[in-house]
């Protein structure tokens, strides 16, 4: 396969990606959007919500729950937003200029990596402490326990490790670029 049907592959590709990027973040604004609208109609009282656990207990929804799980709601989408509009930039790049190594690129991953890492950790935090200064009583005990918060949580940190591996990758591509560049 010759350099320039690479090239052509790579930007074709990465135009793609964008336009998947750019679904995903239209998406992910209205679902924040969305849960915004909800937090607002929840936090009115105006007939509190009934929920029907699978084991048939049922709970209601306070304003202060409805709140706190928007609140982390909102700053997954918060962060998810960054996220998309690291990726969107970085595609972009890639798209117009068909090489993915430089250091553009890999500072771009770097950046997605950490924000990776502020989305495991940041939105359930602040969600156990909203929990704990908003709903009378505290918190119950178990919450601290959840394990598919947790799942969600080391699974962003391994992934996050995994896109930061890559970026070192990416940087090393650069240097093999660049002397690849300087030897023609």
């Amino acid at each position: 396969m010759n350099y320039e049907n690479t090239i052509s592959r790579i930007r074709k590709f990465s135009g793609n990606a964008n336009t998947v990027i750019k679904v995903m973040l239209v998406m992910i604004l209205a679902a924040g959007v969305l849960m915004l609208i909800s937090a607002v109609m929840m936090t009115k009282d105006l007939n509190n919500p009934v929920i029907v656990g699978a084991d048939g207990s049922v709970s209601k929804i306070t304003s202060a729950s409805a709140f706190c799980e928007a609140a982390g709601w909102l700053m997954n989408c918060g962060i998810l937003t960054a996220i998309l509009l690291i990726a969107q930039k970085m595609t972009s790049v890639i798209a117009h200029d068909g090489q993915p190594f430089s250091e553009n690129i890999s500072s771009r991953l770097k950046k997605i990596s950490i924000l990776l890492i502020l989305l495991a950790l940041i939105p359930p935090f602040v969600n156990i402490i909203l929990k704990s200064v908003l709903i009378s009583g505290g918190l119950l005990p178990g919450y601290f326990l959840n394990v598919q918060q947790i799942v969600y949580s080391v699974s962003d940190i391994f992934t996050a490790a995994i896109l930061f591996i890559i970026a070192k990758v990416f940087e090393y591509g650069c240097e093999l670029q660049r002397e690849s560049d300087e030897t023609l």
